[in-house]
């Protein structure tokens, strides 16, 4: 298992970019991007929430903190 600690470490476990963004309804170049600048908008969040039952909100913050 591998162990995620940043906002890329989490979308490339989700699947890659590509995937990650069908399954919120984004753009994967998006998400490249967000993966690139190792950083998940939070406008984005509700909709990660939604397509991954398993992540929490909690979760988000500590990416979001290891992003930065």
């Amino acid at each position: 298992m591998v162990k995620i600690k940043t906002p890329a470490d989490f979308i490339e476990a989700k699947g890659n970019a590509t995937a990650f963004a069908q399954a919120i309804g984004a753009e994967a170049s998006k998400v490249r991007m967000w993966k690139h600048r190792n950083r998940i908008p939070r406008d984005a969040w509700p909709e990660i929430l939604t397509a991954f039952p398993d992540v929490s909100i909690e979760t988000l913050k500590k990416l979001e903190a290891a992003g930065t």
